[in-house]
C-alpha cells in the first residue's frame, strides 16, 4: 500500500493528524511572547567613572587609558570606545551580537579591579552598568510641580521612584533626566577669607574633622538593650553655618563669617522640559534581550500605582513611549495577514470555480499556520513583526501543494475516473513532486540558521517559521488533501455559468501557451539570446543597486531625534536658550504631539538631545523624514549651535541614530587629528548626498592653564601640594565630605563664590600657608593663561580618534557615503593615521559579507537537496535555470521602485530560489515520469509544461496576489514591507514566465546533450570491447 494510500482509505486517521497538528499549535499560541523583533542580544556594557575637577586630558591620561588597558582581551567584544570630558570618564564596551553579557561583565570586574588602586585619590570607583546610558530611552516619565523645588523632585525619584522603576523585569536603567541632586553646597567669600587670615585648606582641614558619623554602642540591663546614637555629624543649613573654621585664642571663625551654607544642587549642568514646561524625568533603557512591549507595560502599571503615592502637588506623564509604536506594527502585520487570506481564497476560487474544491487548498491554511505555532514555542521563538511577515508569505505558499494534488486529482476526474480512484492515482503520481518542492523550500532557510550576524539572528525565525508551515503544508496535502479530494470531488459535475467562463478562459490560455511552447522551440537560438538578455539586465540592475545598498530602510516610527552639540563653552544656559528655539520650531510643524528637550546630555552642558514625538502616520501628512528634513533646514538657520535631527534606527541591534559613523585613529596628537579631518570635512560639505555632518571632536573648550612658579613657592617655603591643593578646594567643587537627608547621603562642596559665576579673579584674594605658617598670595605664586581645548577626547579601540557622524540624502546610501569616505581618508590621512566604522555603519559592512555567503549557501543546499531526490546531479541544474531570471526580475523591479539592496530584499532574494524553484520541481518531474512510461523526449517536456501550466498558474497568483498587500502596505514599518513585497512580486512574474518559456527549452536541450554524450560513450566502450 502506497503512503498516500494509507489516508485515503483512512479518512478519521488523515482527520485526526490535522486536529492534532492544529490543535497543538492553538495550545502553544497562547503560551507566545508577542514582541516587535526576535529577540537579539545587542550588548554594550558602560563603565562610567568621575574624578571631580580634573581636566579632559587629566581625565584621559589618569582614568581612561589605564582602564581601557585593562580591558584588553574580554571574549565577545567587538569594539571599545570612550570619551574623557572634564571630570569624568565613560568607556562603552560594544560586544558581538549575542555575546555572553554576564561572562563579560564578570570578566571586565575582575580585570578592573586591580586597576583602581593604582587610580588617583579623588577618582570616584567606577560603575559598570548594562546598556548605553546615552542612548535614547524607550520611556521618558516626567515628574514636574508647581510648589515643589527640582532639588526636591529628584531627591523623592532618587530615594522612591527610582529604585522601584529600575528593579522591574527587563529594565537596563532607570536614569534620572535633568537630575538636581541635593548637595550642601559652602559658598566662600575670598575677601572675607583674605581679612581672616582662613584659606581654603583650613576649610577642608575643619570639614574632614566634622565628618563623623559615630556609633557609641549600647546600654544593656536585664530586660532590654538600649542603643547610643551620637549626633556628630553635620545635616543642615544652619548647623554648617555654624561650623568653626579656625579658632585663635577666644575668637572663633565661623563658616558664616566668610561665607555660607545652602542647600542647593549638586551640579546643574542638565535640565529636562517637557513642551516647554521644566520637569525631572526618569528615562528607562529596556535591556537588550528583553521584550520592549512587556516592559512598557509593566512600567505603566507601576506608574499608575507611583502616582497614587505622589506627594501633594507633583505630577507624573508619561511623555515618550516608543512601545507604541511597535503595538502599531504588529497590528498592521496581523492586518496584512488576514487581507492575504481573503485574497488568496479568491484567488484559488477564481481559478478552481468551485466552493466545494475550494475547501481542499483552504483548510491547509489554518492546520499549517496555526500548527506551525507549536514549533515556535519549542525553539522558543515569538510572536513579532518578522514571524508574522513569513505568515504573510506562507498563506501564498501553503496552499501550493494542496493545489497541486487537487489539479492532479482533477485531471483524472476529467479522463474518467471516479473521485476515489483519481485521489489514489493522482496522489501517488504526485507524491514525490511534493516531497520535492517542500524538502527545497526548507532547504533555502538552512544556511540563516547557520549565520551568527543580524541577518540569521533577526530572520532565523522568519525562516524556520516559514520553513515549518510550508513543511505542515505538505504534510497535509499528502494526507488530508487526497482523501478530501477523494470524498468531496464529483465526477461529471456540470459547473455554473461563471465557472465554466473560468473554465474556457483557463484552456484557452493553456492552448495559447502550448503554441507559444513551439515557437519556442522552433526558434531555439532567439529564445535563449532573449533568455541570456534578461539575465544580463539583471546584473545591470544589480550594479546601481549595490551603490544603493544599505543596512535597512529608514522607518517611519512616530519619533524624530534631535542631537544639539553647542558653541564654545556654552553652558547649560545658553543650551537651554538654544533649545528652546528649536523647541518653538519643531511644535509648530504639522504633526508634532509634544517635544522633550533633555539639556546637557551625555554630561556636557552644551549638548542636548530633543525627542519629537509625532502622531501616528495615519494621521499626518508629512512623513518623519520630511519632517526631520524640515527641522534640519529650520536648524542651520538658528546661529549659536548645531543641531541634526534624524530618524531612531529600525533594527533593535542598533544603538545609534546616525547614518554614517566614520572613525579616524592617530597615534599622534588631536591637533594634527583636527587639521586632516578638517580636510575631510571640507570635502563631505561639496559632496551634495551628505545632509548634517558633525564630529565628536571640538576645540571649542576654553580653559585657563595655571602655571606654578616653582621657583618662587621654593623661595617663600611653599609646597607645590599646597598650591594645587588650595587651587582644588577652590574651584574643583571637591565632594569633601557628607551628610544626611531623608535617609540619603549627599555632598557637601565648598567653592569660592568668584570662581562659581564664571570668574577666575577670586584667586587673587586665595592665600596659601608656608611652612613658616605665614600667609602667601596665591597670586604671586601661579601664572594664568586663556587656551582653547577640545571638550572631550575620544578613544577608539584604545586610539585617539574622532568620529564623523552624519546623514545621507534620500538618494544617497551607505555603500556610497563609505567609498567617498574611504577615498578621501587614504588621500588624506598620514601613515601614522587609519580609519574604522562604529555602530550602524560597522553593523552594515559586517552583513554585506554575510548575506553575501547565505545566497550561496541556500542555492547549494537546494541543489544538494534536489540532487539527493533526483537521484540526478543534472536535473537539479535544469530546476535552478529559473533561478537567475526570477532574481533578475526582482532587482528589476526594485530598481524601479527606487529600492534598496538591504537585509529585507536580501533575504527576499533568498525566499525567491525556493519559491521558484518549484515551479521547475513540477515541470522536470512530470516529464521523467513520462519518458519512463515510453514518451519521447520532446512530447514528455511539451506534455509535462502543458499538465503543469494550471497549477504553475495558480500558485503563481496564490503567491504573487498574498504578497500584494505588502505592496500597498502604509501602515507603521510598512517601509521594508513594501520593498520585499515588490521582490516577491516582481521575482516570481518575471521568473514564473521565463520559467515556463525558456525551462522546457533547457530541459530538452541538456537531455539531448546527455543522450549524444552517452551514445558516443557507448560507442567508444564498444570500440574497446573490440
Amino acid at each position: 500500500m502506497q503512503f498516500t494510500d494509507l489516508f485515503i482509505k483512512r479518512p478519521v486517521l488523515a482527520c485526526v493528524l490535522s486536529l492534532v497538528i492544529f490543535l497543538t499549535g492553538l495550545i502553544a499560541y497562547n503560551k507566545l511572547a508577542v514582541r516587535q523583533y526576535p529577540a537579539v542580544s545587542a550588548n554594550v556594557v558602560t563603565i562610567s567613572t568621575s574624578y571631580s575637577g580634573a581636566s579632559a586630558s587629566l581625565v584621559e591620561a589618569f582614568v581612561t587609558t589605564p582602564l581601557e588597558q585593562a580591558l584588553q582581551g574580554i571574549s565577545g567584544v567587538d569594539y571599545v570606545s570612550s570619551v574623557s570630558s572634564a571630570g569624568n570618564s565613560r568607556i562603552t564596551v560594544s560586544l558581538n551580537l549575542n555575546a555572553d553579557l554576564y561572562q563579560a561583565l564578570i570578566e571586565i570586574n575582575n580585570d578592573l579591579t586591580p586597576v583602581l588602586k593604582k587610580l588617583p585619590s579623588g577618582v570616584d570607583t567606577p560603575v559598570i552598568k548594562e546598556g548605553d546610558s546615552n542612548s535614547t530611552p524607550m520611556m521618558i516619565i516626567s515628574f514636574s510641580s508647581s510648589k515643589l523645588t527640582p532639588e526636591a523632585i529628584n531627591d523623592y525619584l532618587q530615594r522612591v521612584v527610582q529604585p522601584q522603576l529600575a528593579n522591574l523585569s527587563g529594565v537596563a536603567q532607570a536614569n534620572i533626566l535633568g537630575p538636581r541632586v541635593y548637595a550642601m553646597r559652602l559658598w566662600l567669600n575670598p575677601a572675607k577669607m583674605a581679612a581672616l587670615g582662613v584659606t581654603t585648606e583650613d576649610v577642608s582641614t575643619a570639614l574632614a574633622a566634622n565628618d563623623l558619623f559615630a556609633q557609641a554602642g549600647s546600654i544593656s540591663t536585664n530586660s532590654q538593650v538600649i542603643n547610643i546614637n551620637i549626633e556628630s555629624s553635620l545635616n543642615s543649613a544652619a548647623q554648617f553655618n555654624n561650623l568653626v573654621i579656625k579658632s585663635q585664642q577666644d575668637q572663633y571663625v565661623r563658616l558664616s563669617d566668610i561665607g555660607y551654607a545652602e542647600l542647593g544642587a549638586q551640579t546643574k549642568a542638565s535640565s529636562l522640559y517637557v513642551n516647554g514646561k521644566p520637569a525631572v524625568g526618569v528615562g528607562i533603557i529596556a535591556k537588550s534581550d528583553a521584550n520592549p512591549l512587556m516592559v512598557a507595560n509593566t512600567v505603566k502599571n507601576e506608574v499608575a500605582e507611583i502616582q497614587k503615592q505622589l506627594p501633594q502637588g507633583l505630577s507624573v506623564r508619561i511623555a515618550r513611549d516608543s512601545s507604541s509604536y511597535i503595538q502599531d506594527s504588529l497590528s498592521e502585520v496581523s492586518h496584512t495577514v488576514m487581507v492575504a487570506i481573503v485574497i488568496v481564497i479568491a484567488v484559488v476560487l477564481l481559478f478552481l470555480g468551485s466552493f466545494r474544491a475550494l475547501m481542499i487548498p483552504l483548510v491547509t491554511i489554518p492546520v499549517s499556520l496555526v500548527g506551525t505555532f507549536a514549533l515556535m514555542y519549542l525553539l522558543g521563538y515569538s510572536i513579532n513583526v518578522l514571524t508574522l511577515l513569513a505568515f504573510v508569505l506562507a498563506i501564498g505558499l501553503v496552499v501550493d501543494d494542496a493545489i497541486v494534488v487537487l489539479e492532479n486529482v482533477h485531471r483524472y476526474i476529467e479522463q474518467g475516473f471516479t473521485p476515489f480512484k483519481a485521489a489514489l492515482k493522482g496522489a501517488r503520481e504526485i507524491r514525490f513532486a511534493i516531497i520535492a518542492m517542500t524538502l527545497t523550500l526548507a532547504a533555502v532557510y538552512a544556511p540563516i540558521g547557520f549565520s551568527t550576524g543580524i541577518t540569521g539572528s533577526l530572520f532565523r525565525e522568519f525562516a524556520f517559521s516559514l520553513a515549518a508551515s510550508v513543511i505542515l503544508s505538505g504534510i497535509v496535502a499528502l494526507t488530508l488533501s487526497p482523501m478530501m479530494c477523494a470524498r468531496m470531488m464529483r465526477a461529471h459535475h456540470q459547473p455554473a455559468g461563471w465557472q465554466l467562463k473560468i473554465e474556457v478562459c483557463l484552456t484557452r490560455l493553456r492552448d495559447y501557451y502550448s503554441l507559444l511552447l513551439n515557437k519556442v522551440f522552433n526558434n531555439k537560438v532567439n529564445v535563449l539570446i532573449i533568455a541570456g538578455t534578461v539575465i544580463v539586465c539583471g546584473g545591470i540592475y544589480i550594479i546601481p543597486l549595490v551603490k544603493n545598498s544599505t543596512l535597512a530602510p529608514k522607518e517611519d516610527q512616530n519619533t524624530v531625534i534631535g542631537i544639539v552639540q553647542g558653541s564654545m563653552a556654552a553652558s547649560v544656559v545658553n543650551t537651554e536658550a538654544y533649545t528652546s528655539k528649536l523647541r518653538e520650531l519643531a511644535s509648530k510643524v504639522s504633526g508634532v504631539e509634544n517635544v522633550t528637550v533633555i539639556n546637557g546630555a551625555g554630561g556636557d552642558q552644551s549638548n542636548a538631545m530633543l525627542m519629537v514625538q509625532l502622531a501616528s502616520k495615519s494621521q499626518r501628512s508629512l512623513s518623519a523624514e520630511r519632517i526631520a528634513g524640515q527641522l534640519n533646514k529650520a536648524a542651520a538657520r538658528i546661529p549659536g549651535a548645531k543641531a541634526m535631527f534624524v530618524l531612531p534606527p529600525s533594527l533593535p541591534t542598533s544603538h545609534d541614530n546616525y547614518d554614517i559613523e566614520f572613525v579616524i585613529k592617530t597615534n599622534g596628537d588631536y591637533a594634527e587629528l583636527e587639521t586632516h579631518v578638517n580636510k575631510i570635512l571640507q570635502a563631505i560639505h561639496k559632496n551634495a548626498g551628505f545632509g548634517r555632518v558633525m564630529t565628536d571632536l571640538q576645540f571649542n573648550k576654553p580653559e585657563y592653564n595655571v602655571t606654578i612658579q616653582r621657583d618662587m613657592a621654593a623661595r617663600l617655603g611653599v609646597s607645590v601640594s599646597g598650591i594645587a591643593s588650595v587651587l582644588t578646594n577652590a574651584l574643583a567643587e571637591p565632594q569633601s565630605s557628607e551628610f544626611v537627608n531623608n535617609g540619603l547621603s549627599y555632598y557637601v562642596i565648598p567653592q569660592v563664590i568668584a570662581s562659581g559665576q564664571g570668574s577666575i579673579t577670586g584667586l587673587n584674594q586665595l592665600y596659601v600657608t608656608a611652612e613658616s605658617g605665614a600667609k602667601i598670595p596665591l597670586r604671586d605664586l601661579i601664572k594664568v593663561k586663556m587656551t582653547v581645548n577640545p571638550s572631550s577626547l575620544n578613544h577608539f579601540q584604545s586610539q585617539r580618534s574622532v568620529t564623523i557622524q552624519a546623514t545621507l540624502s534620500h538618494r544617497y546610501s551607505t555603500e556610497q557615503a563609505l567609498n567617498f569616505l574611504e577615498m578621501i581618508a587614504k588621500k588624506d590621512l598620514t601613515a601614522q593615521m587609519s580609519y574604522a566604522t562604529s555602530g550602524n555603519t560597522r553593523q552594515y559592512l559586517e552583513e554585506s559579507s554575510s548575506v553575501y555567503f547565505i545566497f550561496i549557501a541556500a542555492l547549494l543546499f537546494i541543489y544538494l537537496s534536489l540532487s539527493a531526490q533526483f537521484e540526478s546531479f543534472i536535473d537539479p541544474l535544469i530546476i535552478l535555470m529559473s533561478v537567475p531570471f526570477s532574481i533578475a526580475g526582482a532587482l528589476g523591479t526594485l530598481f524601479l521602485i527606487g529600492g534598496s539592496l538591504n537585509i529585507y530584499t536580501e533575504i527576499g532574494l533568498v525566499t525567491l530560489i525556493g519559491l521558484i524553484a518549484k515551479h521547475g520541481i513540477l515541470i522536470v518531474e512530470f516529464a521523467n515520469q513520462s519518458q519512463k512510461s515510453g514518451e519521447s523526449l520532446l512530447v514528455a517536456i511539451k506534455q509535462s509544461a502543458r499538465v503543469r501550466f494550471r497549477p504553475i498558474l495558480m500558485t503563481t497568483a496564490a503567491m504573487v496576489l498574498g504578497a500584494v498587500p505588502l505592496v500597498f502596505a502604509s501602515g507603521a514599518g510598512s517601509e521594508a514591507r513594501y520593498q520585499l513585497g515588490w521582490v516577491i512580486v516582481g521575482g516570481m512574474m518575471i521568473g514564473t514566465m521565463m520559467t515556463l518559456l525558456v525551462l522546457p527549452l533547457m530541459y530538452y536541450l541538456v537531455n539531448t546533450a546527455k543522450t549524444v554524450f552517452k551514445d558516443k560513450r557507448k560507442f567508444r566502450l564498444n570500440l574497446l570491447e573490440r
